[in-house]
């Protein structure tokens, strides 16, 4: 269902879905996701107990990514941080990170990347992941997940670029997420997490959909031209949004039932709909220098009580009085 001018039904649509997801991952093996439309569920990923074990070769140093060999990658915990599951160096330690890098992955058959219940630093840079749209898979997938960092990685043409489900204290940096079925970068259950400079464009829902989840920092992100909105909080306090772009969306910014956050600096032109949306339930957020301009309906429509604005810069506006 297309969001028209001045309705929020996709809202409530895409809530429930990630809602149930997010429950169903909870208590899987293996991952289900809902396919859109409702169509049932597909179950993905490798099984509970399943080691790959194909011998890789190391990328070399260029920074073009190398096919990987092995397929899909999936470490399931702190001991699977090996050469056979795609890591080319370290030791886990802050010092001494595991690295994954420089690898072209197909996500048609699993997730492309999926990692779960671990606590060793990592990361997974320059990776290319991508062909996940019709298996409903994601390109990568933190699952229960600290320490990482996801750094300068496209992920395109997957159901969902970036997922983390339940996963705190990690980095997303400079990760191009762009025409994905559904979100860009997607964070359900997943709080104290920093997304900079991510560019998450064209998908066809949200670019950056957080559902709840709590104490995350968005910076410097640009969401644009994505199917409903360029950034999607539902049920998620207490985060900080600071010069994002979110431009030539359905919407640029939305917050559902999420009260207590920090906007600042954000630039929401251009949008079909509204630039900066809250709804009824979302009170005690506080705006503060964003530009809103050129938006079809309102610039800044405020549905909520108790919200504080100071200093932006918009054309049109509404606020709730009751």
């Amino acid at each position: 269902m297309k969001i028209g001018r001045g309705g929020i039904a996709a809202i409530v649509i895409v809530a429930i879905v990630v809602t149930v997801v997010a429950i169903v991952v909870a208590s899987a093996s293996a991952v289900i996701l809902l396919k859109p439309g409702g169509g049932g569920a597909t179950s993905t990923g490798t099984p509970t107990g399943t080691t790959t074990t194909t011998t890789t070769t190391t990328p070399t140093t260029t920074t073009t990514p190398v096919t990987y060999s092995g397929g899909p990658i999936h470490i399931q915990n702190d001991d699977q941080f090996t050469a056979a599951n795609g890591v080319v160096s370290g030791s886990g330690t802050v010092s001494d990170p595991c690295i994954i890098e420089n690898w072209a992955i197909d996500a048609s058959s699993a997730h492309g990347i999926w990692i779960r219940n671990t606590t060793k630093y990592f990361v997974i840079r320059n990776c290319l992941v991508e062909n996940g749209r019709s298996f409903y898979n994601c390109g990568i997938f933190l699952y229960n997940v600290i320490n990482g960092k996801i750094e300068n990685n496209t992920c395109g043409n997957n159901s969902y670029g970036v997922y983390l489900y339940s996963s705190s204290s990690n980095n997303l940096t400079n990760n191009t997420c762009e025409n994905n079925s559904w979100f860009g970068i997607l964070l359900a259950a997943s709080s104290n997490n920093t997304l900079t400079n991510n560019t998450c464009g064209n998908n066809s829902y949200e670019g950056i959909f957080l559902s709840y989840s709590s104490n995350d920092n968005l910076t410097n992100n640009t969401c644009e031209n994505n199917g409903y909105y360029g950034i999607f909080l539902y049920y998620s306090s207490s985060n900080t949004l600071t010069g994002n772009t979110c431009s030539n969306n359905d919407n640029g910014i939305c917050l559902a039932a999420s009260p207590n956050n920090n906007l600042t600096n954000n630039i929401c032109d251009n949008n079909y709909c509204y630039g900066i949306y809250l709804t009824r339930e979302s009170p005690y957020n506080n705006l503060t220098s964003n530009t809103c301009l050129g938006n079809g309906v309102y610039d800044i429509f405020i549905n909520a009580l108790s919200s504080t604005l100071e200093g932006n810069v918009y054309g049109t506006i509404y606020i709730y009085t009751p």
